[in-house]
């Protein structure tokens, strides 16, 4: 089933679909523009097993948790599983400069990203703002 997106970037959907639906991107996405959005892609070598993975992405998440970050999911790509992708969200950008100062000296965080290291070939990171109520 394909999924009428917006009136700008319809897919799949037939000429009275498009006459009759309303642009849903407002309704799917709700940003709140005040938060402070990252969004992290990891390629990995594949040592870690998935069962690994998911543990180590549980951890994280209750870090993040912990420290008032939302974690909008995390995911990885079904065409090459060695692509991880993990979206947070803080509360502004003073949020993310502090959480990112306090995982510095953060023991459960540093043992893990070390214990992942071998395993992480490469890591980008971006600051992302949405198209809706900006």
């Amino acid at each position: 089933m394909l999924i009428c997106l917006s009136s700008a970037f319809l897919i799949g959907c037939s000429a009275e679909q498009q006459a009759e639906e309303e642009p849903i991107v407002e309704e799917i996405t709700k940003p709140n523009k005040n938060m402070y959005y990252k969004f992290y892609k990891s390629k990995s070598a594949g040592l870690l097993k998935k069962e690994q993975m998911v543990e180590f992405i549980n951890a994280f998440n209750k870090i993040y948790t912990e420290n008032d970050v939302d974690v909008v999911g995390t995911w990885y790509n079904v065409d090459d599983q060695s692509e991880t992708y993990l979206i947070t969200a803080f509360r502004d950008e003073q949020h993310y400069a502090d959480f990112v100062e306090k995982m510095k000296t953060h023991d459960d965080y540093q043992r893990m990203s070390k214990e992942m290291e071998p395993d992480r070939l490469s890591i980008e990171a971006a600051t992302l703002s949405s198209y809706v109520n900006n």
